[in-house]
């Protein structure tokens, strides 16, 4: 798989990045990120040279940039360990800031990946969809993070809508924490 980049109607491949995942930019616009879900990484791209910066060896999925800038979060499910995660990264040198496991919801992660990914507004909150198994995890983004199941709130394959309010995705709301 191959990244382009189209300016001005030109086309330009960027080698050594492309993906099948998820694509996400930096709030400032200077760093696209590119999951490869057959690779099991995530390529940085430079978005001044086109260049790669760097290939993080994990990535399944959905990838998503926190509002400042400071982190980016990618979808990570093994089918070996029957385990699925959000990783957090740190933007200035992309390494890994915290891990959070996903439940288990009685399915393994071969037939039971992430799906999409999405973040609230104020950047605290991840809400990510669970394929097959009707049900939206929210990660609290903290040290340590924490994770909520929100069983029947899923969204079918891959598929989230706008955020309705800082709690809300698609009318699916959670009580806010106490």
């Amino acid at each position: 798989l191959i990244a382009y980049v189209l300016k001005d109607g030109t086309r330009t491949s960027i080698g050594g990045a492309g993906g099948d995942g998820g694509v996400a930019i930096s709030p400032d616009g200077t760093r696209v990120y590119i999951v490869d879900t057959q690779a099991h990484h995530t390529t940085v791209v430079n978005t001044q040279t086109n260049a790669v910066v760097t290939t993080v060896a994990y990535g399944s999925g959905a990838v998503v940039v926190n509002p400042t800038g400071n982190e980016w979060y990618v979808t990570d499910a093994h089918t070996t360990s029957f385990k699925a995660f959000v990783r957090a990264f740190k933007t200035s040198d992309n390494t890994l800031a915290w891990s959070a496991e996903l439940p288990q919801s009685g399915m393994n992660s071969s037939t039971e990946p992430v799906g999409a990914m999405a973040r609230n507004p104020q950047g605290t909150k991840l809400y990510v969809t669970r394929r097959l198994v009707n049900e939206v995890d929210v990660v609290k983004i903290a040290t340590p993070p924490s994770v909520k199941a929100i069983p029947g709130a899923g969204f079918g394959w891959d598929g989230f809508g706008a955020f309705i309010g800082p709690d809300c995705v698609w009318g699916c709301c959670e009580s806010p924490p106490s």
